[in-house]
């Protein structure tokens, strides 16, 4: 539930533009003003896991929707098969 209300309420507040480089801030260490550091850019580490948490939480929500779809499927094929290609499955 953290990892979903991060999604949906991170990438709304993002406390630097997380595509903005700050060229004299490169490299910059954990601080107050940027709780997780910069990038090799000068770009804030936060703001940028921030916003990408959204695509994220998409592409786990996809992964568990493809393997949940394949396992009922497999599951409804081996029930009504029987035979050799139910105890295979």
């Amino acid at each position: 539930m953290a990892m979903a209300a991060t999604a949906v309420v991170g990438a709304l507040w993002t406390p630097y533009d997380p595509l903005h480089p700050e060229t004299e801030a490169a490299y910059a260490p954990p601080s107050a003003s940027h709780p997780f550091g910069t990038d090799w850019f000068g770009r804030d580490v936060l703001s940028r896991v921030l916003a990408a948490s959204p695509v994220g939480m998409r592409i786990a929500a996809a992964g568990v929707f493809m393997g949940s779809t394949a396992g009922a499927l497999l599951g409804i094929l081996s029930a009504l098969s029987g035979g050799l290609l139910g105890e295979v499955l």
